[in-house]
């Protein structure tokens, strides 16, 4: 299931300007009418919450049909709009408005230019994007979507609240050190996880309406997965594991976020380590991952957080314990602390 994060976008969208002619008191019915948004910049040492969100722009794409001739080609009306909170209000270019007896559809992404995407397309009430993990981990973003379809009647220009979801899932590894082990500690000198799909088309449009005037359920997911060849992440800063402890590899502060999808049999983890981080001779081991992901039935699903606990000893062996899984609405903004 996503994670909600709900948020008002007052009265939105329609094509054109006021014309010249207009009164003041259809202006004032017009401007009544508006589209308004709140919003928020993102920092990426987080997961974005109901806090966080106002901290990021976000970008609405929508178009319009005659809701007596739905098979008509829809008026784009917004195509990427970028919504910017300052002062208290979120605002955007060249205001819209509702028009009467027109079907509106919404697709809104946050952040509004999340690194990795490109060529983001709407059509037919639809976005689509191809994404790319970043070769740097920390650049990924944690990157929500929204969608509402509405018939609008004239006289209820009322908020469009959009459901946010994170179609992101969040990998953790933590380090233990073998109580038998003959060193006071061990230091991860690199750590790779390989044979995993780097990059994904992400689509989505609102659901059709079943019952009322309006919906903010929405069809979407991840498709053309690139062949589970690539390596995900690699990290060359040393990690010291303690003994008699254990050491978080990518706390919250400094997640890594992953493409959800099905796992590769092939899947593993690549880990040099060392009593030190001068030792001439490192420890070299390697482990396969898909055989502790059975547990959570081999796959990344979106809005999850999968902890992956494993063991160093001396020999070039790591164990995996039983991983965990973990909502985003219950780590938000804390450690996650991971027990035997």
């Amino acid at each position: 299931m996503f994670d909600k994060i709900i948020y008002s976008v007052f009265a939105a969208a329609a094509i054109g300007a006021l014309a010249a002619c207009t009164s003041s008191t259809e202006t004032e019915e017009l401007q009544s009418a508006q589209v308004q948004f709140r919003a928020s910049e993102i920092s990426r040492s987080s997961l974005t919450t109901a806090e966080t969100i106002k901290e990021s722009s976000f970008a609405v794409y929508g178009d319009m049909v005659s809701s007596t001739n739905a098979a008509a080609t829809p008026t784009v009306v917004f195509d990427g709009t970028e919504v910017k909170y300052a002062d208290g209000v979120w605002s955007y270019s060249n205001p819209q408005y509702w028009f009467p007896g027109q079907t509106y559809s919404f697709v809104a992404l946050h952040p509004a230019t999340p690194a990795g995407i490109e060529a983001p397309k709407y059509e037919n009430n639809s976005l689509s994007f191809k994404y790319t993990s970043p070769t740097n981990y920390t650049e990924a973003v944690d990157m929500l979507v929204a969608a509402h379809r509405r018939q609008y009647k004239a006289g209820n220009p009322h908020a469009v609240a959009f459901g946010f979801g994170h179609i992101m899932a969040r990998l953790n590894f933590v380090a233990k050190l073998d109580p038998n082990a003959a060193a006071s500690s061990m230091v991860i000198r690199r750590l790779a996880l390989v044979n995993v799909s780097t990059k994904a088309t992400y689509s989505i449009q609102p659901a059709m309406i079943s019952v009322g005037t309006e919906t903010d359920d929405f069809i979407g997911g991840w498709s053309d997965f690139s062949e589970p060849t690539g390596t995900l992440f690699e990290i060359n800063n040393y990690v010291t594991v303690p003994a008699g402890g254990q050491q978080e590899i990518f706390p919250i502060e400094n997640p890594l976020l992953v493409i959800p999808q099905n796992l590769s049999q092939d899947i593993k983890v690549e880990i040099t380590y060392s009593r030190s981080g001068t030792d001439p001779n490192p420890i070299i081991a390697e482990a396969n991952l898909f055989a502790p992901s059975i547990v959570h039935g081999g796959v990344w699903q979106a809005g999850q957080t999968y902890t992956y606990t494993f063991t160093l000893g001396n020999d070039d062996y790591i164990t995996f314990d039983d991983p965990t899984v973990q909502d985003w609405n219950e780590a938000e903004g804390a450690n996650y602390v991971v027990t035997d």
